[in-house]
């Protein structure tokens, strides 16, 4: 976590993943309630999304042909959420793509 941005937890139905991903927050927002030096010890909020049970433009966002206006998706307002919140706080914000993988959403977040 301290040296990458993105981590993916990938695996079938019913393995633990997202239960892994709530034991690594909860141990951080332990070591911060004990009074840990840990730079990763501070209380972690989760904005999560299923990708696959909206429309990409409800994902990424889009641009209204009529009145030529960008109008941000789910991910775009929960980034600037996260930014926010990281200028009020030291908290970690984590978006989480809770969903099965596919080119169609994923490929988009390489631009």
């Amino acid at each position: 976590l301290i040296v990458r941005h993105g981590v993916m937890l990938v695996g079938s139905t019913m393995t633990g993943k997202t239960e892994a991903r709530e034991c690594v927050a909860t141990a951080l927002e332990d070591m911060a309630s004990r009074g840990s030096s840990d730079k990763m010890a501070r209380p972690v909020h989760q904005f999560i999304i299923n990708p696959k049970s909206i429309f990409m433009h409800e994902l990424y966002g889009q641009l209204d042909v009529n009145t030529n206006e960008w109008k941000d998706g789910h991910l775009a307002i929960i980034a600037k959420n996260c930014v926010k919140a990281a200028e009020e706080s030291n908290d970690h914000s984590w978006i989480v793509f809770d969903g099965p993988v596919d080119t169609l959403w994923i490929e988009s977040m390489n631009s």
